[in-house]
Parts: structure tokens; sequence; C-alpha cells
């Protein structure tokens, strides 16, 4: 995904962190949270120093999920636990499938991420 339009769902700043990597990578992103846009505001000189691609920006970021913003996302991140409804045919990444699969023997900063236990394995 070169171009397009995010939404990341979660309050935490994990989902800040998970913003402003989609911000910086020239992303449109939109946030369900009014803290995780105040939060990327303090991440984004960090971004800046690594460097940003070309297009990136804050004025990228917008803040409340509508049907709309989820029909136009390429992506749609979660990041903990959403109150959010999400359609069917939407690609969702959560932080156990963003990290690559199965099995994953951290969580980060201690957080408890139930989602990161592999799934059963059917019995033979």
């Amino acid at each position: 995904m070169s171009s397009g339009s995010v939404v990341v769902l979660g309050s935490t700043s994990r989902a800040a962190e998970w913003a402003t990597r989609f911000l910086a990578s020239g992303f449109d992103v939109t946030v369900d949270d009014r803290t995780v846009a105040e939060q990327v505001g303090h991440c984004w000189p960090s971004a800046e120093r690594l460097g940003l691609f070309p297009g990136s920006s804050l004025e990228r970021l917008t803040v409340g999920i509508s049907d709309e913003s989820l029909a136009r996302a390429a992506l749609v991140q979660v990041v903990g636990p959403s109150s959010v409804e999400l359609p069917g045919n939407l690609l969702v990444a959560t932080e156990a499938t963003a990290r690559g699969g199965w099995p994953q023997p951290q969580v980060p900063r201690g957080e408890r991420d139930d989602r990161a236990t592999p799934p059963p394995q059917a019995e033979q």
C-alpha cells in the first residue's frame, strides 16, 4: 500500500504510534479518539527526524469514524478492544496479525493481548 486511507481504532499510545506510522507513510488516517490525535502530534517530530514519505502531513489526520471513512479505508488497524461495529468486507489488522502471525512470545509494554495466543489446533 503506497497511498490511500487507513482507520486506526483504539485509545492507547500504541494506537497513536500506528496512526503516526501510517501518516508518515503518506496515508490519510482517521482515528476514533481525540486523545490519539493529540498523541500523534507529540509523536510527529520523531517521525520527521526519521524521515517522511512524499505527501506525509499531520493535516491528513482526522478524528471521528463514519461509514464513509470505513468504506474508504484500505485497512482498519485495531489496537486493543474497540466498540466500533465493523462491516465484514474490510481488511482488518489487529496487533497480533500486524506482528506477523503466530506464535508471538512477547506483548509490548506489558499489555495483555489475548489475541497473541495461537488458535487451537485441530485434532488429527
